[in-house]
Order: structure tokens, then C-alpha cells, then sequence
């Protein structure tokens, strides 16, 4: 197929490369249908979205000679996230629980104090393992899963040991990759180091660390997403 002419490379292409979103020159001629097909066929992947934009041509003078270039125009097309393909609703049964929403914006007499609160879908809230603390057994991602709680997903973990629990969906993992938590697992996406580990080389918010003491220990972590840091035994930062 000869519809694509080449890709484009510009400021905004690069930022569209973020959001799985490519863009490229097409000819005039071509339908989106044809354009859908062949890229679907030729890269293997699943076109979810096309969004085309006419470019007029450009005014030309060879000489004598004036005219101007074709009109062609700019195609964007979204592409299907690899992990979205793989993305599940089934979560197993030991490791969700009920939630208890009571207030619904009412007092205690029942009457509303806080409006547009209440109703909405049952939602079942998944156990997540925010500790890590299944130290040096490998770990092998069985599920990707979708978590009504929050915005990422969730994966579920099948250890070595037997054990099975759901950790937050790191960025680029797809079904089958290993993970592990440890004090000398290797630096990846989804690996875990535990706490007291030693971290050197540390910035928050243009403060460096003392140079007379290169490393810190980690002391404790909230919600998988705060790490405090300890600094002299006394004081203490956030990240």
C-alpha cells in the first residue's frame, strides 16, 4: 500500500510518542479504512483511533516557473496500549473484601450536609501489598488486572513459595515478567529494595546530601509511595 509517505518527527510528534499516539504524512488519496488495515497488518498491532488533518501545499518558484507542492494531509494514529490487551476484571476471591460506605453525605439524623455524595457502582477493594516483604523469592506476573479503587492497575504475583498477592502495576510489565524484593536484587521496574537499605547521591528540592556522610538510611515507607530518610539519626525528609 503506498498511502503512508513517512513519518513525521517534530515537537509534537515526540510529545504525542507519550500517549502511544504516532504521526505521519498520508496521501490525499488514501481512506483511513486502507491506512488502518495496512498498519495493522504490516506492525501487528490494534489501531484504536485516527485523527487526520489537511496541509495545504506550499508555494514554489523554480525560475521562471511558479506553482505550488500537492495538498496531503497529516495523519495521528493511536495505537492500543500492550498492556491494555492483557488488562482483566477478575480478582480472586481471598484477597478482596467488602467496603461499608455508611455516611453518604448524611448526619446522624439523615439529613444531607455534604451534597452529591453516595450511590455509584459496588466496588470491592483489593488487598494490596504494599511491604514486599517476600524476600528473595522470585515472583512471576500471572495477571493484569483493573482496580476500581484507583487509577493504576494491579498485578497479581505467583512466588516461588506458593504465595499470591496483588502489587501495583509497574510501568512496562506485561504477563510472564519476574519480580523480586531484596537487598541485592537487581535495579529494575518492580524489583523492591527493603528497608535499611543505603541510598547515596540523593536531591529533594535542590537539598543534596552532606557530602561528609555519602549514604542514608531508608527508615520507612507510606502507602508504597512516601520513603522517609534519615539523615545524622535525627532529622528527616520525605520523597
Amino acid at each position: 500500500m503506498n498511502g503512508i509517505k513517512y513519518a513525521v518527527f517534530t515537537d509534537k510528534s515526540i510529545r504525542l510518542l507519550g500517549k502511544n499516539q504516532y504521526t505521519s504524512n498520508v496521501e490525499s488519496g488514501s481512506t483511513r479504512t486502507e491506512i488502518k488495515h495496512w498498519v495493522e497488518r504490516f506492525f501487528g498491532v490494534k489501531v484504536i483511533a485516527m485523527n487526520s488533518h489537511r496541509l495545504p501545499g506550499k508555494g514554489r518558484r523554480m525560475g521562471p516557473i511558479m506553482g505550488h507542492t500537492m495538498h496531503y494531509r497529516r495523519m495521528i494514529i493511536t495505537l492500543q496500549p500492550a498492556v491494555d490487551s492483557q488488562v482483566k476484571s477478575n480478582p480472586r476471591n481471598n484477597l478482596i473484601y467488602g467496603q461499608h460506605h455508611c455516611s453518604k453525605g448524611r448526619n446522624a439524623r439523615g439529613i444531607i450536609t455534604a451534597g452529591h455524595r453516595g450511590g455509584g457502582h459496588k466496588r470491592l477493594y483489593r488487598k494490596i501489598d504494599f511491604r514486599r516483604n517476600e524476600k528473595d523469592i522470585y515472583g512471576r506476573i500471572v495477571t493484569i488486572e483493573y482496580d476500581p479503587n484507583r487509577n493504576a492497575y494491579i498485578c497479581l504475583i505467583h512466588y516461588g513459595d506458593g504465595e499470591k498477592r496483588y502489587i501495583l502495576h509497574p510501568r512496562g510489565a506485561i504477563i510472564g515478567d519476574t519480580i523480586v524484593s531484596g537487598t541485592e536484587v537487581p535495579i529494575k521496574m518492580g524489583n523492591a529494595l527493603p528497608l535499611s537499605a543505603r541510598y547515596s547521591n540523593m536531591e529533594k528540592t535542590k537539598l543534596f546530601q552532606a557530602p561528609t556522610k555519602p549514604e542514608a538510611p531508608l527508615v520507612s515507607k507510606r502507602g508504597g509511595r512516601v520513603i522517609h530518610i534519615s539523615f545524622d539519626g535525627q532529622r528527616q525528609i520525605e520523597s
